[in-house]
């Protein structure tokens, strides 16, 4: 059979806990294609996004981006321009509320060498995609329990997935709007900081139990365009 490309877009996203204790900064969004084609094993695009706890999910298609009160543009939304044969699996995960510091560590660590070359355009005018960046591994994807720096340690607050079957895909020319994927906890999420002290009470570090394990945490919904 042979492949079709496809454009991967963000539809909308609705997230329950976003993890934030006591800090302003931004949830790290992971969604990899597991060999979407002979030779490409893992391709992934990482995306920071400033979001908050909610009920109503994001539109990426009609919606405002809160950023820059401005309609969300194609860089906002687009995940993947790839060529896809057969069967591929799309993994999302999405992280807690995280510091700069702590993404910067976080996305190095995914990434390895090819962070360095790449982190300017996380932290430019774009700000929030690094597109078809290769893993290598399958194993790469075990994101359950990554440490994003030392003062905050936490999880994964929402992971699901999808199965794309190019068989199912629509024609050239068209788009498809898939049912929401379920984003649920895969393991207990706790996040420990530190307090400001006083001079009556002095600083400490203090732990808290966020979500746990296969808590329901939201949904995201992916548009899939046939070139």
């Amino acid at each position: 059979m042979s492949g079709k490309i496809v454009e991967i877009m963000l539809h909308s996203l609705k997230v329950l806990e976003n993890g934030d204790v006591k800090e302003e900064g931004n949830n790290v969004l992971t969604v990899s294609l597991v060999y979407p084609s002979p030779g490409n094993p893992i391709l992934s695009t990482v995306k920071t996004l400033k979001l908050k706890d909610r009920d109503e999910a994001i539109n990426y298609e009609t919606g405002t981006n809160p950023d820059t009160g401005q309609l969300f543009t194609y860089p906002d939304r687009i995940l993947f321009k790839e060529e896809i044969y057969n069967e591929t699996m799309i993994i999302v995960q999405l992280s807690a509320v995280q510091s700069l510091t702590g993404i910067e560590k976080f996305i190095g660590g995914l990434f390895k060498g090819m962070f360095k070359a790449v982190w300017g355009i996380v932290t430019g005018s774009i700000s929030n995609v690094i597109l078809g960046a290769g893993m290598g591994y399958v194993s790469s994807l075990h994101l359950d329990s990554i440490n994003f720096d030392t003062d905050k340690s936490t999880g994964i607050i929402g992971k699901g997935c999808l199965s794309l079957k190019v068989a199912e895909l629509p024609n050239g020319g068209q788009s498809k709007v898939y049912p929401p994927i379920k984003l649920t906890v895969p393991n207990d999420v706790n996040i420990s900081y530190f307090t400001k002290g006083t001079a009556e009470s002095p600083q400490r570090r203090e732990t808290k139990r966020l979500l746990l394990k296969n808590t329901p945490n939201g949904a995201i919904s992916l548009q899939i365009n046939v070139l």
